[in-house]
């Protein structure tokens, strides 16, 4: 869930954790849903994306997976198999907030 705590928006995990690891079953699709607070105007998309290590050949990120826009108390799910990442050329995956990336954001485990 989004949540503006203070003057910046987090995500809030199931167990009111401020944005937490999520845990991720490799091999399966994993349902990501988030939700918007109710009314709250402003928008945000949760993006899953892999960070490159240095081995890999440049730097940054490449996104793996997103969701739909959420805003005003709506929901969606995203579908995440990481399965086809080779995690040789990652340093480590995060999920982050299209419009919130520094305050929204947290790692990703694979099991």
């Amino acid at each position: 869930t989004s949540k503006l705590i203070g003057n910046e928006y987090r995500w809030i995990g199931s167990n009111n954790s401020i944005n937490p690891t999520l845990n991720i079953t490799s091999g399966v699709d994993n349902q990501i849903t988030t939700k918007s607070t109710q009314g709250d105007p402003v928008e945000h998309q949760l993006i899953i994306s892999a960070v490159k290590s240095s081995s890999g050949g440049g730097s940054g990120g490449k996104e793996l997976a997103k969701g739909d826009e959420i805003k005003d108390g709506s929901s969606t799910t995203v579908n995440f198999n990481p399965s086809d990442i080779k995690t040789s050329d990652y340093q480590s995956l995060e999920y982050f907030c299209e419009y919130h990336p520094d305050t929204m954001k947290g790692k990703v485990q694979i099991k």
